[in-house]
């Protein structure tokens, strides 16, 4: 698990470091997305690191998509 955390921390690091100065001339719109896209990426590391039961990203796309893609397919069949 410490080595796991090590690789994280290390990881995390090194993408601020290259990424931080760039964010600083994006607009706000480009800060928050990839915030959430950062924030996600902690949430499936934290589930990574202590093995929880936690959904994983495909359950968690599954959960999200699931429903407007069924509208969708119900709203484009075509009956013979």
């Amino acid at each position: 698990m410490l080595e796991k955390i090590a690789v994280l921390v290390l990881l995390y690091t090194v993408m601020l470091a290259y990424d931080g100065p760039k964010l600083k001339r994006k607009s706000l719109r480009e800060r928050a997305a990839y915030g959430v896209i950062v924030l996600a990426a902690v949430y499936l590391s934290i589930d990574y690191v202590w093995e929880t039961d936690w959904p994983n990203l495909n359950e968690l796309v599954d959960l999200v998509l699931s429903e407007p893609a069924k509208r969708i397919v119900k709203s484009v069949k075509v009956s013979p």
